[in-house]
């Protein structure tokens, strides 16, 4: 089995409104944040997910509003190993970031993860936890999108809900921002099929796997110089203006870098995260995919050390749309092509076109490879594993 992806259905649901004025962060926890599903047990194939205006058929770039993460919490299981986002004292099953436009979950045939009782013919309650920023007029989109901490560093517990970004003023923004208020939704699509006596469905497990050793997030600091857009770079590229006060701030993240070509890059100016855990029982891997941020190059998954399994590469967005030859001006992003910004996280479709076995007992390491030019704060290497376990065995 595997290699095909295909479902019985695919139904398309779109959340209530999220109000956002400039600057302000949107966090909502899954006790608060019930989302529909289908209502009879069901087995599911795969997920995307996208921010839109009030109007869903209308894409919001991430120059807008960037989508740190969305989880889904399925009621059931979650995520094991390092259980996904755990929030109100439940782990994800599921969450993707930046890169969901374009970074596709899909189990292959004849696979699926179960939803729902069939003998009670009943599907548990859904939940979301959204984390999205409104980042039009912020002083430091760096800052603002890398969750900055006072202290220095990033993390996302440093811009909780209904926070403000670094740098703008809770009293007067009050005013000024009153009728900058915008409306926004999350519209996600749940490939399915129907749960059946008779189906030929194996079941899976899924699972999240963490170079932050299951800590989520870490940082990493700067070790080699590193250049800013200016006038005099490169024709074609975006030029900043040269006023001060722009020009390499972070005003205008990530289109004021200039970040290297990965293979252009020193070796020591290449900053890796890994780690090894041993795997608890006999299966086969089916589908993988990776969630890293801004300034990262990839994300692998090796067993035993030195054998690579799959390796998910990060995709920059070049500015362009399909009517302009040229990179656009830093706040008019085409949605899903945003100059900068990590657009796609390559799947493991094909390096898992053959599910690949893994034994009970097998290290598994994952490693994750940034930038050190310039410091990316609040950055996460987290790889999904879905996992069809032999039938022979008890899992604990």
């Amino acid at each position: 089995m595997g290699g095909e992806h295909t479902s019985e259905h695919a139904t398309t649901y779109i959340s209530s409104v999220l109000l956002l004025d400039s600057g302000r962060v949107a966090l909502t926890p899954p006790n608060d944040t019930p989302i529909p599903v289908p209502d009879k047990p069901f087995w599911l194939r795969g997920l995307s997910v996208e921010v839109t205006e009030e109007d869903p058929a209308v894409s919001v770039p991430l120059t807008e509003v960037y989508l740190h993460h969305v989880a889904f919490y399925d009621g059931s299981l979650g995520a094991d190993v390092c259980g996904g986002a755990n929030l109100d004292s439940r782990d994800a099953l599921w969450s993707i970031g930046a890169e969901s436009r374009h970074t596709r979950t899909f189990f292959p045939n004849g696979f699926g993860y179960p939803v729902g009782n069939l003998t009670t013919n009943t599907v548990p309650g859904w939940a979301a936890n959204i984390h999205i920023i409104r980042t039009v007029g912020v002083p430091h989109v760096k800052r603002c999108i890398e969750c900055s901490c006072p202290g220095g560093g990033g993390s996302e517990d440093c811009c909780p809900d209904g926070s403000l970004c670094p740098g703008m003023n809770q009293s007067s923004h009050a005013v000024s921002s009153a009728r900058e208020v915008k409306a926004y939704r999350l519209k996600y699509t749940l490939f399915y099929d129907s749960m059946v006596q008779g189906n030929e469905v194996e079941p899976v497990r899924y699972h999240t796997l963490d170079a932050g050793a299951c800590q989520l997030e870490w940082n990493v600091p700067a070790v080699c110089p590193w250049k800013f857009h200016h006038a005099g770079t490169a024709a074609g590229t975006f030029q900043l203006p040269g006023r001060s006060g722009l020009r390499g701030t972070g005003r205008y993240f990530p289109f004021d870098i200039l970040m290297e070509p990965a293979d252009k890059l020193p070796p020591h100016c290449i900053a890796d995260q890994r780690w090894s855990m041993e795997w608890p029982y006999d299966g086969r891997i089916v589908f993988g995919k990776g969630h890293i941020h801004i300034g990262a190059i990839d994300l692998a998954l090796y067993r035993n050390e030195n054998e690579l399994l799959c390796r998910t590469v990060a995709r920059y967005g070049t500015g362009h749309n399909s009517s302009s030859e040229a990179a656009q001006h830093p706040e008019i992003q085409p949605a899903g092509n945003e100059l900068g910004y990590v657009v796609e996280v390559t799947n493991c479709d094909e390096a898992f076109q053959t599910p690949v076995k893994v034994r009970k007992g097998e290290v598994l390491t994952v490693v994750a490879r940034y930038r050190a030019q310039p410091w990316f704060d609040g950055v996460m290497g987290l790889f999904d594993i879905v996992v069809a376990p032999d039938r022979r065995q008890t899992i604990a």
